[in-house]
């Protein structure tokens, strides 16, 4: 492997792939083996063969954590490549569960909620799965494509299947607060506070709960807690800001509120930024 990465650098890459295969063939039950192989591929701008080895160290039982987390970052740098190799493996193996929630992950995290979807669904009904976290993942597609019966549909279910998990519970009170079932909506985000009080995300829906109930007070508290709690996620600034400018009529404060998320270390490119908003609105 280190031949290998010599190679590399020296523009040498004939050589540095025998190296690197040369590694695989004498460890090919090593799932580390197949990552380390990736990575020398992926620094060559093979992105396709180093989708190929992270899915086999995938299907591996002792790494298969560290080449995810891998395959998922390099989704961001070559999505196309990422799903073509999982979308391949899977016509080999079409009955592996496993294959379809990663590319179903993967699609979700790019917002390709239909695609996702469509993985998830096929686990449920061709593969009966019937695992909570699925529904869950399926909800949140749902609420994104604006499909919120549905979607609350399927997060019921992942609370049947488990009723103790905060997200859950959050998912399900802005599904409500979407079909303006206000009252049920804050007895969800309760739920989710009492089983973790330090839960910023159901303080902030929460806060957008009482904020469409007109109770502005309220809602201007909650979302000064969440961002004590969270000090460095630009939705809950966007979220009193929102509320100080549009409902308590003070623009100032506001102003302060958005020009503190262009502050915060984000990548401009980065949709989580919210910066697009904040810019906007100043």
């Amino acid at each position: 492997i280190g031949l290998s990465r010599i190679s590399v650098v020296e523009d040498n890459y004939a050589v540095a792939n025998e190296f690197a295969d040369n590694a695989v063939d004498i460890n090919p039950h090593s799932s580390d083996m197949y990552i380390r192989r990736a990575s020398i591929r992926k620094s060559m701008g093979n992105n396709n063969g180093a989708v190929e080895d992270l899915i086999i160290a995938i299907s591996s039982n002792d790494n298969n954590s560290k080449a995810l987390s891998e395959l998922v970052e390099m989704s961001k740098l070559d999505y196309a490549a990422v799903i073509n190799g999982l979308s391949n493996a899977i016509k080999q193996a079409p009955k592996v569960s496993s294959l379809y929630y990663i590319r179903g992950i993967i699609a979700k995290s790019h917002y390709k909620y239909t695609d996702a979807l469509d993985d998830f669904n096929t686990l449920i009904h061709d593969n009966q799965q019937n695992y909570h976290g699925i529904y869950f993942e399926i909800a949140e597609c749902l609420y994104a494509l604006s499909r919120y019966n549905d979607g609350l549909n399927s997060i019921n279910i992942a609370i049947e299947l488990k009723a103790d998990n905060c997200k859950y519970f959050e998912l399900k009170a802005k599904l409500l607060i979407a079909l303006e079932q206000l009252p049920e909506s804050l007895k969800c985000c309760d739920i989710a506070i009492e089983n973790n009080s330090n839960y910023t995300p159901a303080i902030s829906t929460k806060g957008l709960c009482y904020e469409n109930m007109g109770n502005y007070t309220q809602a201007y508290s909650l979302y000064g807690e969440a961002l004590l709690n969270e000090a460095h996620n630009p939705y809950n600034y966007l979220l009193r800001a929102h509320l100080l400018n549009a409902y308590l009529n003070k623009p100032n404060e506001a102003k302060i509120l958005y020009e503190r998320i262009l502050e915060i270390n984000y990548d401009d490119n980065n949709a989580e930024s919210l910066k697009g908003f904040a810019y906007l609105a100043l």
